[in-house]
C-alpha cells in the first residue's frame, strides 16, 4: 500500500533496497500463493518508484523464476496472471529493447490466454472464473508489451495470434470478452498507423460480431454485465469499423488526463492495476508516470502557509457546523414550551 499509494521518489542508492529485493525474492521462491500475489504485486509498484536503469537490472534478478512462475500449470492462476503482469511492468518501464525477447514474452502470454481460444470443434472453452481472470490479465499484459514492437513490425509479429483473437468474443466470460474485444481495438489501431489499408481475415463477420456484442440485450447475462458489454464494445465498434479514436478524461488534482487512443488507455488501466487508488497520487507526482503521458513536470505544492489557512479554514467551519448543531439542540425544548403557553392562551 505505501509503494502503490505514495510517490516515495527513491534514490538509486537507497540502503534498503537489496534488502526489500531480497525478501520479496524469498517469498516469490518460498511463499503461500498469497504471499506469491502479495510479493509481486509489490514488486510492480516498487518497479514504478524507481529509476528504469534500475530496473533494468531487475530483470536479470526476477525475469527467468517469473517466466517459470507463469508457465506452470500447477500454480495458482492468480499467480501466474500476477506474474505475467510483473514481467510487463518491468519490461515497459526498463530500458530493455531487446526484441528477440520481448517476441518471446508475448508468445508465452498468448501460450496462456489461448486457453480461452475456441475448440477445435468450435466450440467455447470450458475454464473456470479464475483462469478467465488469468486470461484476462495474460491479453492486457500481451497488450501493454505490444504497444512497444515498432510500428513497421507491429503487423508481422501478430499474424498468428490476429487468427484467434475474434475468438475470444464469444467467451462466457464478459471480461474476457471485453479484454479480447480492446486488445483487437489496440492491435488495428497500431497496424493501421503503419498500413492504413489493413482489415485482418474476416472482416464482415468481425464487425457483425462486434455489433452484435455493441447492442447485446440477452437476458440471460447480468444487467451490470451487459451495460459494461455495450460500452466497451461501441468504442471498439467505432474503433474498427469507422476508424474512430477512443477519448476518455481523467481528473486527477486540478489536472485532468486526455487518452485518445487505445494505446494512452491500455497505459492508464495497467497503472490503475498495478497501483489502484494510488494512480492519482502518482500522475501528480512520479515523473516517470508523468513522462509517460507528457504531463510535464510536477505542479507546484501548495506552500505550508498555504495549506495551514486551508486547514484553519476548514477546522473553523466544522466548528460553526458543531455549534449550529447544539444551537438546534437547546431552541428545541423553548420552542416546544412556547408552542404550549400559545395554546393556554388560545384556550383562555
Amino acid at each position: 500500500k505505501t509503494f502503490c499509494g505514495h510517490f516515495l521518489d527513491l534514490e538509486s542508492d537507497w540502503n534498503s533496497r537489496e534488502t526489500c529485493l531480497d525478501s520479496l525474492e524469498r517469498c516469490l521462491k518460498k511463499g503461500s500463493n498469497d504471499e506469491q500475489y502479495y510479493a509481486l504485486q509489490c514488486l510492480s509498484a516498487l518497479t514504478v518508484q524507481f529509476d528504469p536503469r534500475i530496473v533494468t537490472d531487475w530483470i536479470e534478478k526476477f525475469l527467468p523464476f517469473l517466466q517459470v512462475l507463469a508457465k506452470d500449470t500447477n500454480v495458482h492462476p492468480k499467480v501466474r496472471g500476477a506474474a505475467l503482469m510483473t514481467i510487463s511492468v518491468f519490461l515497459f518501464f526498463s530500458l530493455d529493447l531487446d526484441l528477440k525477447r520481448l517476441k518471446d514474452i508475448l508468445d508465452l502470454m498468448e501460450s496462456v490466454f489461448r486457453g480461452s481460444y475456441l475448440k477445435g470443434d468450435r466450440t467455447v472453452a470450458n475454464v473456470t472464473a479464475e483462469q478467465a481472470n488469468m486470461h484476462v490479465v495474460a491479453l492486457q499484459s500481451w497488450s501493454l508489451l505490444f504497444s512497444q514492437i515498432p510500428l513497421e513490425m507491429a503487423s508481422d509479429y501478430t499474424t498468428n495470434v490476429r487468427k484467434h483473437l475474434p475468438d475470444l468474443l464469444e467467451s462466457n466470460h464478459v471480461e474476457v470478452r471485453i479484454a479480447g474485444g480492446e486488445t483487437l481495438a489496440l492491435l488495428f489501431e497500431r497496424i493501421r498507423s503503419d498500413n492504413s489499408a489493413f482489415k485482418g481475415m474476416n472482416f464482415p463477420q468481425l464487425r457483425e460480431k462486434l455489433e452484435e456484442l455493441a447492442n447485446d440485450g440477452a437476458k440471460n447475462r447480468a444487467k451490470t454485465d451487459r451495460k459494461k458489454q455495450r460500452q466497451s464494445f461501441r468504442d471498439v465498434l467505432a474503433t474498427i469499423s469507422t476508424r474512430e479514436n477512443i477519448y476518455e478524461k481523467v481528473r486527477f488534482g486540478k489536472e485532468e488526463l486526455e487518452l485518445e487512443d487505445w494505446v494512452s488507455k491500455r497505459y492508464y488501466d495497467s497503472l490503475c492495476s498495478v497501483l489502484g487508488s494510488g494512480v492519482n497520487v502518482h500522475l501528480q507526482e512520479n515523473f516517470l508516470v508523468r513522462d509517460i503521458f507528457d504531463l510535464g513536470a510536477p505542479l507546484p505544492k501548495l506552500e505550508p502557509t498555504d495549506a495551514k489557512k486551508g486547514e484553519e479554514k476548514n477546522q473553523r467551519r466544522l466548528a460553526n457546523q458543531a455549534n449550529e448543531k447544539n444551537r438546534s439542540l437547546m431552541r428545541k425544548p423553548n420552542r416546544s414550551k412556547r408552542a404550549d403557553v400559545a395554546a393556554l392562551n388560545d384556550d383562555f
